[in-house]
């Protein structure tokens, strides 16, 4: 008899045993993607598009923030920009989760493309699927196209900052022009385009001259310096050269140096001011 309830009470523990790691393999093993669901889609103004994923189980997912899904658009030249467009991945808490997409205004216009998706389990793990790393094919081959009024999608590219080396006295007055690839993403006509910092020999701050460029409408930007009774004497370089787009986005060069091919070794002397 006491060797039969041994047995049992052996059987017992081995049961809770079992189940307790049958639990804990549950707790541990992130739930498996098995499918996402899209459609090749065209909206703009309030129009929305959803993304839905599967997942074997939903159980070990967090409520909130369970992850993400970032498209990429695709560019029309090599000189574009490659803006993403990300949302948040909602559990629906039946084994689904979904994010939702508007054509918005601070959305570039053009066809977009699953970047990635990304989902996290309770436990921290994350799963991140992209196309070129999908070997089960999760990702359907869709692309999403928004319409919006945006046109400035094209980021310009600064090609050329021309200026000469030159002696200046007090009233005397320099130009420094910038080139760019592309006049389309810069406000025609605006002040503020960008600035441009010059500072003296000696790099102190408080000489720094500051001026903005405008726009001429052909890819030709200009900003114009005059020699006032605050400029130190001595010699003055380019320090750096900031253009805003449309977006407000600056395309900024340093000048380490003289190092950078756009930003020459441009001097301006100031001898006098009497």
């Amino acid at each position: 008899m006491r060797k039969i309830i041994a047995l049992v009470i052996t059987l017992v523990l081995m049961a809770a045993l079992l189940s307790v790691a049958g639990f804990a393999a549950q707790d541990t093993t992130p739930p498996v993607i098995t499918k996402i669901e899209a459609e090749s889609v065209t909206i703009s103004g309030d129009e929305t598009f959803t993304i839905t994923v599967y997942a074997s189980d939903d159980s070990g997912f967090p409520e909130e923030h369970v992850g993400a899904v970032q498209l990429i658009r695709v560019p029309n030249s090599p000189e574009e920009k490659t803006p993403v467009f990300g949302t948040e991945l909602v559990n629906n808490g039946d084994g689904t989760m979904t994010a939702t997409f508007q054509a918005w205004e601070q959305v570039h216009s053009g066809k977009y493309i699953f970047d990635y998706v990304l989902i996290s389990d309770k436990n921290g793990n994350k799963t991140k699927i992209t196309p070129d790393k999908d070997p089960n094919k999760l990702l359907p081959d869709v692309k999403f196209t928004f319409k919006t009024n945006r046109t400035d999608v094209i980021s310009p590219t600064i090609t050329k900052v021309e200026a000469k080396s030159q002696t200046l006295k007090l009233g005397d007055c320099f130009k420094i022009t910038v080139y760019a690839s592309d006049e389309s993403g810069f406000h025609q006509g605006d002040e503020g385009t960008g600035t441009i910092i010059l500072v003296n020999e000696d790099n102190n701050t408080a000489s720094n001259k500051e001026s903005v460029f405008i726009d001429d409408g052909n890819g030709v930007l200009a900003a114009e310096f005059t020699v006032a009774d605050d400029w130190k004497l001595g010699e003055y370089t380019i320090d750096s050269l900031a253009i805003y787009d449309k977006e407000g986005n600056p395309k900024v060069i340093y000048n380490f140096n003289c190092r950078v091919p756009e930003l020459a070794n441009y001097v301006f002397t100031v001898i006098d001011k009497n």
